[in-house]
């Protein structure tokens, strides 16, 4: 059962790290005119939920994790993602999270919509090296066993031959 959360937050990290590389898509198109303000408003606050609730999902997995299979790299990943997590429900709360179509080509809209998609390319970076990490941690930590030995497990007797 760890495996499949193990590999289910692997696999969440990355749909994470592609909801970052549309916004930086979306900003890209935006610069080169591709797109107009309102379309890109559209898109962005369409993307902000969905991947704030898809974090708030792998949290939770993460502290089922821990309290399983509690080591260092998941906790670490625990304080990096809620962190993040606590951050945008903050700007949810506030209802800051929105893209105002007007604003878009503001100076300061666009360096601090900057900031934060580098900032979540960091956070979700650092979650994917720790959930590989975990991974293949939960992988090859299944219990070793010889194939004589562990056929005879329940003999009495064992399996050493006296004498």
């Amino acid at each position: 059962m760890l495996i499949v959360f193990a590999l289910t937050l692997l696999v969440g990290d990355v749909v994470l790290l592609g909801f970052i590389t549309y916004k930086i898509l979306k900003f890209s198109e935006l610069e080169d005119d591709h797109m107009n303000p309102t379309d890109f408003a559209r898109d962005m606050n369409y993307v902000y939920p969905l991947e704030m609730g898809l974090q708030a999902i792998l949290l939770l997995i993460q502290l089922w994790m821990v309290i399983a299979f509690y080591g260092t790299p998941q906790l670490l990943a625990v304080l990096v993602n809620g962190g993040y997590l606590g951050y945008h429900l903050h700007l949810f709360a506030g209802n800051m999270w929105k893209v105002d179509p007007a604003k878009v080509w503001n100076p300061t809209f666009k360096k601090t919509s900057q900031t934060q998609i580098l900032i979540g390319v960091i956070v979700y970076g650092t979650c994917f090296f720790l959930f590989l990490y975990n991974t293949i941690k939960v992988l090859t930590n299944h219990p070793k066993r010889d194939p004589v030995v562990g056929a005879h497990r329940g003999y009495a007797g064992g399996s050493r031959r006296q004498g």
